[in-house]
């Protein structure tokens, strides 16, 4: 199973990672990721996906899960598929300049078992930390991490 998180496209992602296992970079304590666009009807994403994007019903936490897998997606990878403690969540809008995301590409080898963006234990971490993020947006409160059933 792949999951297409567009952070795993970009070059600059990959070599943040390395300096980062290299030691050039401190360690990660704590991370703040924003990130969105003005939304799928002003970008022009198809009607019919559209009316799919906007009924929580059929997509549950929307644009909650569509940007907020990105920041899970990053972090997940250089801390070595470990879940975070706990995950607070703000939805809401941006306003300039902090309105246009980074452009650039990578594409890595997808491995099943390795510690990379792609792979299976990244995605269903960053699953978890998403449910997480919904719950902490609906509630107010952050959630706590690994999930209780």
């Amino acid at each position: 199973m792949l999951v297409d998180f567009e952070t795993s496209w970009y070059a600059s992602n990959t070599a943040a990672f390395h300096l980062l296992k290299q030691g050039t970079l401190r360690p990660i304590v704590i991370t703040v990721i924003c990130d969105g666009h003005l939304g799928p009807k002003l970008i022009g994403v198809e009607p019919e996906f559209l009316s799919f994007l906007i009924d929580p019903k059929q997509n549950s936490a929307g644009a909650l899960f569509d940007f907020g897998c990105y920041g899970p997606d990053l972090m997940t990878w250089p801390m070595d598929g470990e879940t975070p403690i706990s995950v607070t969540a703000v939805t809401g809008s941006l306003t300039a300049p902090y309105d246009d995301p980074p452009h650039g590409c990578s594409l890595e080898r997808i491995d099943q078992e390795g510690n990379i963006l792609s792979s299976l234990k990244t995605n269903m971490t960053v699953s978890e930390i998403l449910d997480a993020a919904r719950r902490s947006a609906a509630t107010g409160k952050a959630g706590s991490l690994p999930l209780k059933e």
